[in-house]
């Protein structure tokens, strides 16, 4: 068998579970005129609230997603596949404007940027990581205007959503058993020892839970799969729930929005009252009783307000929307993980340390009959630390360093990245023939930047709300992001002078034509950081804060500032970036938004 034809063996497997599947499809096609909430987006935020608001019965509920279901696609529910989902009709695939001098390996010097475009959003096509960032991230919200988002306020919230089933010892304080989302730990591969091992050679200490109070150190990643398959939003919260409860809870999807309704109230004020979207090339204005709930992600989210009326005046004016209210802060201070590759290979590999086709074909009877092997795990690992520099204002971590413990030769990297918006003839495959044997590299491990001291911003690209949003990212516009990235990079190679590295004989390898590696010197590693940036963790376009501050577009109940009756509840609420991948606390916002709202009509 071909390694080129390795797709074929988790395809047939998940074709054989999925007979079984208790999947069966939630949605309608007509939604009715009149609902007490309507929730625009069923991504990992929404779909909680959904739930939450519905378990009473007196609500009802309707939650509008732009895209599909995904129930039986096994590119989605297979956590290994997960890398073959960009581009593919469940992302929304975003672009970046150009970052010119920066990312010049791919087209147009643009970013691309996966969202999920699918029931269950981002959780259905991203990594599967759950961890929560460190505590001091949360009491940093609390003081820059996130009153009620300290650690010690949202910890409950974190632990209502999930059922532990970690098969690695954590710290059950910090843990929820009896929510609808189930969490365990990665199962570990040869590599996930060898990482952390080389981790603590170079200084860092092993961690036993990265979602309990330190974060700094090394340690297996906790995970949303479960028996080998994906455990997103939409499968923890919505299919378990949404058929009894039909006649409260009415999912629409393909349903595009155009913009939010809003009328004055008697004393002036703006309220919102219902949505208009389009399906099936079929335009409807659906009525909310109390509110629209706005979840549609870190992009959509802004893009909406501002088709709405709701952003800068200068913005709005330009496009020739109406000004409904001014709201300055609507699409700025975007903030993401800057992720760069660093690949290795090893000469020194034995059965179990990697995702490779050998170790694919040979645990496929253990994934189909117990969940277990690399189909239903990435065997990731995480060290996160700081980088030496002076003044130290926070012990907050400054890179993560995230193993993957794939293999790839140039047909499957070709395969992978056929998505990705690389320029023609970047990547050298030919020494992967001439020095190792068809591997390009055996594993890499990102470095991942977290918090970038520069921000970007959302904006729109025209009135057409079937045109994306324009994402300047500012990249490496402070010089201080470009310094940690490289320091980030050189820990990172510096592994391979560990025991742990050398016992693997993984030494690092440089794919990159353009940086020539024979003098690992400063210019080298800016040649790396300047060819490409990978962004997952987009945040903090529409902010939570205090009235005074120009940036804050919601108060701390989420509700928006200068209208009635519009609430937001995404990862755009966030004041900053936390140092860690956003799907834990993108769930923790939407039981918390749950909350509030429940006890504002008790």
């Amino acid at each position: 068998m071909k390694k080129s034809s390795f797709l074929l063996v988790p395809i047939i497997g998940f074709a054989l579970l999925d007979m079984h599947a208790q999947y069966l499809s939630i949605v309608v096609d007509e939604p009715d005129d009149v609902y007490d909430f309507i929730i625009v987006g069923g991504g990992t935020t929404g779909s909680v609230v959904a739930r939450r608001l519905t378990e009473t019965n007196i609500f009802k509920v309707l939650l509008l997603e732009a895209g599909s279901e995904y129930m039986h696609d096994p590119f989605v529910n297979i956590p290994l596949l997960t890398l073959l989902n960009r581009g593919r009709w469940v992302d929304w695939l975003f672009k970046t404007e150009s970052t010119k001098p920066y990312s010049n390996i791919m087209k147009d010097n643009a970013c691309d940027i996966s969202r999920g475009k699918v029931l269950g959003g981002s959780s259905a096509i991203n990594y599967q990581l759950y961890s929560r960032g460190s505590p001091e991230d949360y009491d940093s919200w609390s003081r820059h205007g996130a009153e009620g988002w300290d650690y010690h306020s949202v910890l409950p919230f974190f632990k209502k959503s999930e059922k532990s089933h970690h098969i690695y010892p954590v710290e059950d304080y910090y843990h929820g058993n009896d929510g609808p989302l189930k969490v365990n730990h990665m199962e570990k591969m040869g590599l996930t020892e060898a990482f952390i091992s080389a981790a603590e050679q170079l200084g860092l200490s092993s961690i036993k839970d990265h979602n309990s109070q330190s974060i700094v150190g090394v340690s297996p990643q906790q995970t949303t799969v479960h028996r080998g398959m994906r455990q997103s939003s939409d499968k923890a919260f919505l299919y378990p729930v949404a058929r009894s409860r039909k006649q409260h809870l009415h999912i629409v999807v393909n349903a595009h929005l155009m913009r939010i309704n809003f009328k004055t109230g008697p004393s002036g004020q703006k309220i919102a009252t219902g949505v208009e979207f389009t399906k099936n090339g079929i335009v409807r204005n659906i009525t909310a009783r109390k509110e629209v709930i706005l979840s549609a992600g870190t992009f959509g989210t802004p893009q909406i307000l501002m088709l709405s009326g709701i952003g800068d005046r200068v913005e709005l004016q330009k496009h020739g929307i109406n000004v409904v209210h001014h709201l300055p802060g609507v699409g700025r201070n975007y903030q993401d993980h800057i992720f760069f590759p660093v690949n290795f290979h090893a000469r020194n590999l034995t059965y179990g340390d990697t995702a490779s086709f050998k170790e694919i074909l040979f645990s496929f009877p253990d994934w189909i009959l117990n969940g277990r092997g690399p189909l239903g795990t990435m065997g990731m690992a995480a060290a996160n630390f700081m980088v030496p520099k002076t003044p130290k204002t926070t012990s907050l971590p400054d890179i993560q360093a995230l193993l993957l413990p794939a293999e790839s030769g140039p047909l499957l990297h070709r395969i992978v990245t056929h998505s990705y918006s690389y320029s023609s003839d970047v990547f050298d495959y030919e020494s992967a023939y001439s020095d190792r044997d068809g591997v390009l590299f055996s594993f890499f491990i990102y470095s991942i930047l977290l918090h970038p001291k520069s921000s970007g911003t959302v904006t729109l690209r025209s009135p057409n709300p079937f045109d994306p949003p324009l994402i300047d990212p500012n990249l490496y516009s402070n010089p201080e992001d470009l310094k940690t990235m490289i320091a980030g990079i050189k820990w990172i190679i510096g592994a391979e002078n560990t025991p742990s590295f050398k016992l693997k004989k993984a030494k690092f390898v440089n794919i990159v034509k353009q940086c020539n590696a024979t003098m690992k010197d400063d210019s080298f590693y800016k040649c790396l950081v300047m060819s490409e940036s990978q962004l997952y963790h987009g945040c903090c376009t529409a902010k939570v804060g205090k009235q005074e501050d120009k940036l804050a577009v919601v108060d701390p109940q989420l509700r928006v500032y200068g209208v009635d009756g519009l609430r937001l509840a995404d990862a755009s609420v966030m004041p900053h970036i936390i140092s860690g991948p956003l799907q834990a606390t993108c769930y923790m916002i939407g039981e918390k938004t749950a909350a509030m709202i429940l006890g504002s009509y008790s």
